[in-house]
């Protein structure tokens, strides 16, 4: 039987320290199943210089509060709190990961997938929890400033007020009666996160007049060079919120605490604020070096796993670093001075392996078994040495890590002695089968040796991912398709795949000369949108890659066992779910024991979404030319010059050969798919 656990929104659930300098909140909503590193590494930071902190994982309890009270009416309300507590309570315990409780744990997930589809009813904005992606799209329009200021005049409306006026607002101001704290950091690491982000800090400034708020985060960082403009808008926000930190605030946040208790002025460096009617701006002054850095503190942040995933980053973005199409580096120091001239300029830095052994030892000292590395690439010699000093200090952790598709992973003896120094799942930036994309992307692998270094780390008992990037400019579509037989090929071994379509991301090297790629920046996004509008002038279209992309998802739904059974588990559940369930659990559906549901099952017919990307896919395969004539032909029209053109262009085209009329389903595209990935190799050979 479940027991029902206390909910985390709950008043008791905050144990009031003595005193307090600052408090650190963790927004709403994000990925609830890990605790988060960048505000645990300022909250360690600002320890070690003596300032008091607390943090609050208002994520947690702004998803429970939300779900539980979903509802239109009281009873309502009652019962679906019961449900949130129990699904939740399901969720933390450890026999729920066991393959006899698939489907159960399963079910638990729809609940809380109703429970959500109820509250964004409720609210009337867009909000679900579904298998492990979580969705929340505001009613007003978080990548530009106007629709932030939109969000704040009409507070109300938002899905996180209630449980930021009736509980964390209130709690706060308990807590400021007991303490006399003077700051509290809200943590915006994503887009979804930043009209509730804004909203609390005006609530807060609101109903006190002697705390100030700080916004920081990645989010932010990344829209530093508009939020640093001394215009009216800007004005506007800062009658909202005292101050912004941009870049990686492990120093500034807590000499900023310090510079506002002591009533002296601003000296924090990458710190934004007005005052004397003008935006102000301290700009970074050095990097961080990573050696200096404490142990993060994770005290305060909570998950729905049965024990606590912890987040660790032994290095401030990637030590790689060049990929064109990645933004996410914009939001760390030493990627922040790229340009025009200097598109790829960055600076590795990587914590020193003792203290990253120290660091380890900490965690276990607090009873942490379970981490996600989330530096955004792991070299296959780092993890070997890191696996040997694991093993040697008698230290046991199981972690996450993303991959390089690196030849070191050929060696079978690195991947035994990674998996026995605690790898459990690693996730791999495979991107594409295309020589001449992954050269222009300069992602600095070529994939040839890609099906036996998964199939290694399978066979280890690793768990693998792999995340495919469909329509990088002047890629075409038999480039892209190449990918179908890819995962026909892997996917007994391969756990989960992402396939997304190309976005120009904000501050990415692509970003700063997109004409060099082939792309046109068409300048209509709004002003703190993370990825920029744009058209593609050679290659396949943007439509036809969103196409491939859906198309991609719909077979690997379908087909993909081992995505259905393992994307069941949000993230970090999969380290309690693991290798040995997952394969068992997908022998079961093999065998016919566990059922899938649609769009899971492999007889799931064709959504109208489907169908217009295979359209699309098709007119582009076999050219606008035979497209119009093929159509006229369809209709009845015999004229002889018609004919004619139709059958010279059916015999030199391949898919038209096979599939004259259309694809009528995702296999017949799979089809063509293996003609022209078999078409590709014979012409390589040939030409060699």
């Amino acid at each position: 039987m479940i027991e029902f656990v206390d909910v985390h929104f709950s008043k008791e659930k905050i144990k009031k320290p003595e005193s307090l300098d600052a408090i650190l909140i963790f927004t709403p909503p994000y990925v609830y199943t890990e605790l988060q590193p960048g505000i645990a590494a300022i909250n360690a930071f600002a320890n070690h210089a003596g300032i008091k902190t607390k943090i609050i994982d208002a994520n947690i309890g702004g998803l429970e509060y939300v779900l539980s009270n979903s509802g239109s009416w009281f009873l309502s309300n009652f019962i679906n709190g019961i449900r949130t507590k129990k699904a939740i309570s399901f969720l933390k315990e450890k026999k729920s990961y066991l393959p006899e409780n698939f489907e159960a744990f399963k079910n638990t997930k729809d609940v809380i997938e109703l429970l959500s589809l109820k509250a964004s009813m409720k609210s009337e904005e867009n909000f679900r929890l579904r298998r492990n992606t979580i969705t929340y799209i505001p009613k007003y329009d978080a990548q530009t400033r106007q629709g932030i200021i939109d969000a704040l005049e009409d507070k109300k409306s938002n899905l996180f007020y209630e449980y930021f006026d009736r509980y964390l607002v209130p709690q706060l101001l308990e807590l400021k009666e007991e303490t006399d704290f003077k700051v509290v950091g809200i943590a915006i690491t994503d887009r979804k996160q930043v009209i509730p982000g804004f909203i609390l800090s005006s609530m807060i400034k609101e109903r006190s007049q002697d705390i100030k708020t700080v916004i920081g985060g990645n989010f932010i960082s990344r829209n530093r060079d508009v939020l640093i403009k001394n215009d009216e808008i800007n004005k506007y926000l800062f009658s909202h919120v005292d101050f912004m930190q941009i870049l990686e605030a492990d120093k500034a946040f807590p000499r900023l605490v310090k510079d506002v208790s002591q009533n002296r002025p601003i000296s924090s460096e990458k710190t934004i604020w007005y005052e004397n009617n003008k935006i102000n701006f301290n700009p970074s002054k050095e990097y961080l070096n990573l050696d200096e850095t404490p142990t993060p503190l994770f005290d305060g942040l909570e998950s729905w796993t049965p024990e606590p995933v912890i987040a660790y980053n032994f290095q401030r973005g990637c030590n790689y670093g060049k990929c064109g199409f990645c933004g996410l580096m914009d939001g760390y120091d030493t990627f922040s001075q790229r340009s025009k001239d200097n598109p790829s300029l960055f600076q590795p830095r990587h914590r020193s392996y003792d203290l990253i052994i120290h660091d380890f030892k900490n965690f276990k000292s607090k009873g942490y078994k379970f981490i996600n590395l989330t530096d955004e690439t792991f070299f296959a010699k780092d993890q070997m040495i890191i696996s040997e000093l694991l093993s040697d200090n008698n230290l046991h952790f199981q972690w996450t890590s993303y991959d390089r598709i690196e030849d070191g992973f050929l060696d079978k003896n690195l991947v035994a002695t990674i998996f026995k120094g605690g790898s459990f799942f690693k996730q791999f930036g495979v991107e594409s089968l295309s020589l001449k994309s992954l050269d222009s992307m300069n992602k600095g692998t070529d994939n040839l040796n890609i099906y036996q270094i998964l199939k290694n780390t399978h066979d280890a008992g690793i768990m693998n991912h792999v995340f495919l990037l469909i329509g990088y400019p002047e890629e075409t579509v038999e480039e892209a398709l190449s990918l179908f037989p890819f995962l026909e090929k892997t996917k007994n071994y391969v756990f989960t795949v992402k396939p997304a379509w190309y976005k120009l991301s904000r501050g990415s090297p692509d970003s700063f000369n997109p004409e060099v790629k082939g792309i046109n920046r068409l300048y209509t996004e709004g002003d703190l949108a993370p990825n920029l509008h744009f058209e593609t002038t050679k290659g396949m279209s943007k439509k036809t890659g969103h196409a491939i992309n859906d198309i991609l998802e719909g077979w690997v739904n379908r087909n993909h066992i081992l995505n259905y059974v393992s994307g069941t588990y949000c993230y970090s559940q999969r380290l309690f779910a693991g290798y040995k369930t997952i394969i068992d659990v997908a022998h079961r559906i093999e065998s016919g024991e566990i059922k899938r549901p649609n769009p899971f099952n492999p007889q799931t017919p064709l959504s109208n979404r489907e169908e217009r990307a295979l359209k699309q896919v098709w007119g582009d395969l076999v050219g606008q030319d035979f497209f119009k004539i093929s159509r006229k032909y369809n209709e009845g029209n015999r004229n002889p010059q018609l004919i004619s053109a139709y059958e010279r262009i059916r015999e030199k085209n391949i898919t038209t050969q096979y599939f004259p009329a259309g694809f009528k389903s995702i296999d017949d595209l799979v089809f063509i798919a293996k003609k022209i990935s078999e078409g590709i190799k014979t012409e390589l050979i040939h030409k060699d």
